[in-house]
């Protein structure tokens, strides 16, 4: 009997590893601030029939303590092994840092941006320059950093490929507040993107969600684990998308001032 044929029409981001050396030195230090350095350097095969398994049972949970304060978690179910997914298990799973104190309200209908509203956001990323109409960023209004940032948010850290007009104002938004240094409470953000997006065609955090499976034992070795070309995020990528392009002080052999990778954790 011939194999049955996938028509799942969904497809899976992997996510991106970034090659830090070859980022400017503001870019590493926002990534450093947000506690954000073990999730942009996981490096793992994609597993896509546990992916979809774990969006195809996953539901939003909350628990309750002593005090009645409500905690929420993602589970579900691969293989038949329980996944819880909240804060702690995701700051745990990844490395990364729970800035308890960060902006955190992420839905399909705007951020929680402290003081701010989202056309605010975008006016400020634009520099005040008029811009009627438009909710997307525009290279032309952005510099490097700014352009930077926004590759690593749309590519790996709240990936939806999407081109809808919420969307890129809430892109503005955030690459604006990583600009200003605003904490980021990026566990709960993850968590809402994965619950938001877990009908879209395109499900996120591939390579982190291996991680995820690895850490409820599930044995990996027995499904097809792809490895997912254009997973690095580097200088030739950055080339690629024409964001060094006319960024003359750029090159491999970085010419800003790297930090030590002491400093990096």
């Amino acid at each position: 009997m011939a194999p049955k044929k996938d028509t799942n029409k969904r497809t899976i981001g992997p996510g991106k590893i970034l090659n830090l050396p070859d980022f400017p030195q503001f870019i590493i230090s926002v990534l450093t601030l947000q506690g954000l350095l073990g999730f942009i350097a996981i490096d793992e095969l994609v597993y896509n029939e546990l992916v979809y398994e774990f969006y195809d049972n996953l539901s939003w949970e909350t628990k309750v303590n002593e005090e009645e304060e409500e905690t929420p978690f993602l589970k579900s179910k691969v293989k038949n092994k329980t996944i819880n997914l909240g804060i702690k298990e995701i700051c745990e799973c990844f490395d990364i840092v729970d800035n308890r104190d960060g902006f955190e309200t992420y839905d399909r209908h705007g951020w929680g941006i402290k003081g701010d509203t989202l056309a605010s956001c975008v006016d400020r990323l634009h520099n005040g320059v008029e811009h009627s109409g438009i909710v997307r960023p525009k290279r032309e209004f952005l510099n490097v950093n700014q352009q930077i940032l926004l590759k690593i948010l749309k590519e790996c850290l709240l990936p939806t490929g999407s081109n809808d007009s919420i969307v890129g104002m809430l892109e503005c938004a955030i690459v604006y507040l990583l600009e200003v240094e605003s904490l980021v409470r990026f566990p709960m953000m993850m968590m809402n993107h994965m619950w938001i997006h877990k009908g879209y065609g395109q499900l996120s955090y591939g390579m982190a969600l291996t991680k995820v499976f690895r850490r409820a034992k599930i044995k990996l070795e027995k499904y097809q684990g792809r490895n997912y070309e254009y997973k690095k995020m580097d200088a030739t990528s950055l080339r690629r998308s024409k964001i060094f392009q006319h960024f003359d002080g750029f090159h491999t052999e970085a010419s800003y001032t790297r930090i030590s990778v002491e400093e990096r954790n």
